[in-house]
């Protein structure tokens, strides 16, 4: 799996992108919280 990396991008669009990105796929990994908090 190649997740997306964070370039550290200034609009705010841009940026919530990714974090959706990285939540779905997160969520579709089945992870716990506290993985969650491992891979942040």
């Amino acid at each position: 799996m190649n997740p997306p990396t964070f370039e550290g991008q200034y609009e705010p669009t841009e940026a919530n992108e990714w974090l959706f990105c990285m939540e779905d796929m997160l969520e579709d990994l089945d992870c716990t919280p506290a993985e969650k908090v491992t891979f942040a």
